[in-house]
């Protein structure tokens, strides 16, 4: 099966591995991130979007796109119709790392290698066919200088955004922008990206929050 264009699903997922094939260390926040990846696609299918002022999901039409995954995706979405954003995105995530690292086996982009015993180890997605990762590198750099994105760059560029990962993803040396250039370039279109990437940045927000909560109750504990 021939390589896939890459959605924005798709393409965050390989944004996000490292050169051993291992997702980036992002705990849930890597769930967040591709379940917010999947709502930008279907939206833009027509087929999900965002009511509420951005805080609940609504499934416009039910009826399949024709990709495995965006309808796999679909499927998810419908059990979460007229629910919080929040909830879909936290639910949703859970297991859509094998999802897509299987879609894109089956195309051969990547290779799955499962985790050791018990599962004790994270999969890996080494891949197989990286022209994909580089066109699609090559393409968001040139939106980072300054050039126009596509409705899928600007998504994408949204989401590493919002996850915080920037500098994680993108080296400075290919981009020519220092760190702090290439935070608020990317800042600058997660405001504008829409509201699977709003839903997303306000998940992590929460997360860091309770993280922080949890921190500060800690200290008055031990006082």
């Amino acid at each position: 099966m021939s390589a896939p264009h890459p959605t924005v699903t798709t393409g965050l997922f390989l944004l996000l591995l490292q050169e051993d094939g291992r997702p980036e260390a992002l705990g849930q926040y890597t769930g967040y991130g591709l379940a917010g990846a999947l709502l930008a696609d279907l939206a833009a299918a027509g087929r999900v979007d965002v009511a509420d002022e951005g805080h609940l999901i609504q499934v416009k039409d039910p009826t399949p796109t024709g990709d495995p995954l965006l309808d796999e995706g679909l499927t998810r979405f419908l059990g979460h119709d007229g629910k919080r954003v929040s909830i879909a995105l936290t639910t949703i995530g859970r297991t859509l790392e094998h999802a897509v690292g299987d879609y894109l086996a089956e195309r051969g982009v990547v290779e799955v290698e499962e985790g050791g015993w018990l599962g004790l180890k994270p999969r890996r997605y080494p891949e197989a066919d990286g022209s994909m990762e580089a066109e699609l590198r090559e393409g968001l750099i040139e939106v980072l200088r300054g050039a126009e994105p596509t409705l899928q760059q600007h998504a994408m560029l949204g989401l590493i955004s919002a996850l915080e990962i920037p500098t994680a993803v993108f080296d400075k040396q290919d981009t020519g922008l220092t760190n702090r250039e290439l935070k608020a370039r990317a800042s600058e279109l997660r405001e504008s990206a829409g509201p699977a990437v709003a839903g997303v940045s306000r998940a992590v927000r929460a997360m860091h929050a309770a993280v922080m909560t949890g921190a500060l109750s800690a200290n008055v504990s031990d006082r």
